[in-house]
């Protein structure tokens, strides 16, 4: 399965995808407004994430070894996003910066 649609899991409150070697794309985030934990690891072919800004239950996102992964979008929202506190990035050569994280409790690179 090389892309995955996260769809019809609106009650969900944690997504977990680890070890997901053929993983190429991510999509259907926009309708998960339960979500509070996004654990995502180990994806080697995945270069770039959904925007996170509609997902307004969020607590923390936890990305590790994207190695091609460049930005993450939507953490710029703060209003949509008011409840994320934690952000943990680890191995995740290709980000280069990240803006609007002032409202973080943790923030790890």
């Amino acid at each position: 399965m090389s892309s995955h649609v996260l769809q019809g899991l609106l009650s969900v409150t944690e997504i977990r995808l680890r070890h997901c070697h053929n993983l190429n794309k991510l999509q259907g985030f926009e309708n998960l407004r339960s979500v509070k934990t996004i654990i995502l690891g180990f994806c080697p072919k995945l270069k770039e994430l959904p925007c996170f800004a509609t997902l307004s239950s969020i607590q923390e996102i936890k990305i590790e070894c994207f190695y091609l992964l460049e930005k993450i979008e939507g953490l710029e929202h703060s209003r949509s996003l008011e409840t994320l506190t934690k952000v943990n990035l680890w191995k995740c050569r290709g980000i280069q910066s990240l803006e609007h994280t002032e409202r973080l409790k943790s923030l790890r690179m």
